[in-house]
């Protein structure tokens, strides 16, 4: 990021998507949220997949409308019993 006031004011949206996996009786997953502003460029949501397995993670930043930014990665999600953990 260049500056914070760049970003300040954003609408930022993170998507989460998951492939189908037919061989294994599964559809795709998608799930996106709108992050809440905290001031200074900073954005906030907390989130914990359904699923675990590997995620697309997708965060859109827009101003007035207009997509300014986005990050791709993927995550990786594994635990047992309830135990989700993220690397």
């Amino acid at each position: 990021m260049r500056h914070a006031n760049h970003w300040r004011a954003a609408q930022v949206v993170v998507t989460f998507y998951m492939a189908a996996m037919p061989a294994m009786g599964m559809a795709a997953m998608k799930a996106q949220s709108a992050l809440s502003d905290q001031g200074n460029g900073t954005y906030l949501r907390n989130c914990r997949p359904t699923e675990r397995g590997t995620w697309l993670v997708t965060i859109t930043a827009s101003k007035d409308g207009q997509p300014v930014a986005t990050k791709q990665f993927n995550m990786s999600v594994s635990g047992s019993d309830g135990d989700v953990r993220t690397r």
